[in-house]
């Protein structure tokens, strides 16, 4: 199945481990939206189908505390085109993300079940247990290539599709987190040595106990970000069907 253009390929993971070292760079009670909620790829994601007018407003206002004043002057409108753009930023965006229902709690058991069944599953080339794994109207998207694959039948074609080019060489998952959902450093194996080579993030998106979105970014200069290698050892990571026991 043909995949359909992404609304924003562009976006790049945050380590969660570098956003607790920063705490929240913008302290203040005018803050709409938390350092979580302002981090999420979902939240991320709504902002961009904004208008780049109120993409601004509600960012320097919202989330990083702004004044009125000072964010009036810096767009150049007066108070009263402020505040117009800021509702009407504001109601789109509440819009965008009501469709977007609430993920298991960080690091809970539930996060963890799917998160490990999820792992399993894509080490073991299982495109049938990933499948199922996901909500119905799930999508994938690998930033930076433009594109977006929607619904179960959709991402088992992409996902069967990279299994037969990458036949004979399997994927090792290594957990990390990033804009506060889990997340995976992916690496390929080599054929012809004992090591694994970077092979993109992965970052899962979840709805109860469900995947809604796979984004599997490819940028490999992103592992130093989050403190891993772009080359395993094989030999000294465990087997995921050993893992089960």
């Amino acid at each position: 199945m043909d995949p359909f253009p992404a609304d924003t390929p562009w976006i790049e993971p945050y380590p969660d481990a570098l956003l607790e070292a920063l705490g929240h760079p913008f302290p203040g009670g005018a803050a709409r939206f938390g350092l979580d909620e302002s981090m999420s790829l979902a939240f991320v994601t709504a902002l961009q189908r904004l208008s780049p007018q109120q993409r601004s407003v509600i960012t320097l206002h919202d989330v990083m505390c702004f004044s009125e004043g000072e964010i009036a002057q810096m767009v150049g409108v007066d108070r009263d085109e402020l505040a117009g753009l800021l509702t009407l930023a504001r109601a789109r965006l509440d819009e965008l993300l009501a469709a977007c229902p609430p993920a298991p709690r960080a690091q809970s058991a539930s996060e963890r079940r799917v998160v490990e069944r999820f792992a399993r599953a894509f080490e073991r080339g299982e495109v049938g247990h990933l499948a199922a794994l996901l909500t119905h109207d799930a999508k994938l998207t690998t930033p930076p290539e433009p594109l977006e694959y929607r619904g179960r039948e959709a991402i088992g074609a992409f996902l069967r599709d990279r299994c037969d080019h990458d036949a004979g060489r399997r994927c090792r998952l290594v957990a990390t987190r990033a804009n506060r959902q889990p997340a995976f450093a992916c690496y390929l194996e080599d054929p012809h040595t004992p090591i694994a080579r970077a092979n993109g993030v992965i970052v899962l998106t979840l709805e109860g106990d469900r995947i809604s979105a796979i984004t599997r970014f490819l940028d490999t200069s992103l592992y130093p970000l989050f403190g891993l290698p772009r080359i395993l050892e094989v030999r000294n990571l465990p087997d995921a069907e050993a893992s089960d026991a």
